[in-house]
């Protein structure tokens, strides 16, 4: 059997091994990392807190919005009973006035 001597082997690359002076900057870097972690989670604290109060205040406003709108509605009832009121008035008026028209004249004498 002929074995084939036509490949080529690639060595797995060898292990970077950092500096001593990049080592001994990673606690540096660490801890600014940290801190960078420490501020974006108290802005995304505050976000939170500013979106909480906005939904606070969106739910005041429509409880508003909808207590103006029943005091609309009990007002609109009470306008549509006036209405029907004055509706049913005008029409005792209407039936009135057509009888009185109707009605035989007696001549002058």
């Amino acid at each position: 059997m002929k074995a084939h001597t036509s490949a080529e082997i690639i060595p797995f690359p060898r292990r970077c091994i950092p500096a001593p002076d990049r080592l001994s900057r990673a606690p540096d870097r660490l801890s600014r990392a940290m801190a960078d972690l420490n501020a974006a989670m108290a802005e995304q604290k505050s976000a939170i807190a500013k979106w909480r109060s906005a939904l606070a205040e969106l739910s005041a406003t429509t409880a508003e919005i909808g207590h103006g709108l029943c005091a609309f509605q009990t007002s609109l009832a009470r306008l549509g009973s006036n209405v029907g009121a004055v509706n049913e008035d005008a029409l005792a008026t209407l039936d009135w006035a057509e009888a009185a028209l109707a009605a035989p004249v007696a001549p002058d004498r």
